[in-house]
């Protein structure tokens, strides 16, 4: 299988979780669809998705949850 990084497009605030007192977007083992939401990235109170882009299965998570991140910061590991 084929290991895939997705990094961050944005400087910000890199969160896990839709909300706190929600779970977070994927766990170890997950499969994940083409399109579907690993995280998001707060920009000036405005939130970007980082989106699989593919069928794969989740990883890991490079990041913790309220780190700051800059453009190409490697936020999650995936497997296709």
């Amino acid at each position: 299988m084929a290991k895939i990084v997705i990094s961050s497009s944005v400087p910000g605030v890199f969160y896990r979780r839709p909300s706190p007192e929600a779970d977070e977007f994927a766990k170890e083992g997950d499969k994940l669809e083409a399109g579907t939401t690993v995280a998001v990235v707060e920009v000036m109170k405005s939130f970007q998705a980082i989106v699989a882009d593919q069928t794969c299965h989740f990883v890991r998570y490079l990041v913790e949850d309220d780190e700051m991140v800059m453009p190409g910061d490697p936020i999650c590991e995936l497997e296709a």
